[in-house]
């Protein structure tokens, strides 16, 4: 009952008289400022990024395999620390940052992990798209 109530109630929103919003195609809804114009702030996008790399350290992404990445961590080139891996600072971004590294993508490639890699390009190419810094408008979009 209560997944129905709840499904119901994000659909509810969809309809919204004054600020629809959409959350079952996407996951972020930037706020409206006074002009009605939707202002995404960065630390908005960082949030979410400390959650989904929360979500990941915890192992509720399907198809990616934990165990792969502790292999990666005793691999120098990676840039992988253990605190990164483990989720030891819970606030830092250059934490999450390091977990979905080049290093950490090439590596999972590197051993065959294709899936693995998968998800991890994705979320890098992700957080590079909406951070944004020093890429063109034009450049963020290619990711």
């Amino acid at each position: 009952m209560a997944i129905l109530i709840y499904r119901k109630s994000i659909d509810d929103l969809k309809n919204h008289a004054s600020d629809p919003a959409n959350f079952a195609d996407h996951l972020y809804q930037p706020e409206k400022d006074a002009n009605g114009e939707r202002v995404h702030h960065r630390e908005d996008h960082n949030h979410l990024l400390k959650r989904i790399v929360s979500r990941l350290r915890e192992g509720h992404i399907p198809g990616l395999d934990l165990q792969h990445l502790r292999d990666a961590l005793h691999d120098p080139s990676t840039g992988l620390t253990y605190k990164a891996l483990t989720g030891k600072n819970k606030q830092s971004v250059p934490d999450c940052e390091r977990l979905i590294s080049p290093g950490v993508i090439s590596f999972l490639e590197r051993k065959g992990h294709t899936t693995d890699a998968c998800i991890t390009k994705r979320l890098h190419n992700w957080h590079k798209a909406v951070d944004g810094r020093g890429l063109s408008e034009m450049q963020r979009s290619a990711y």
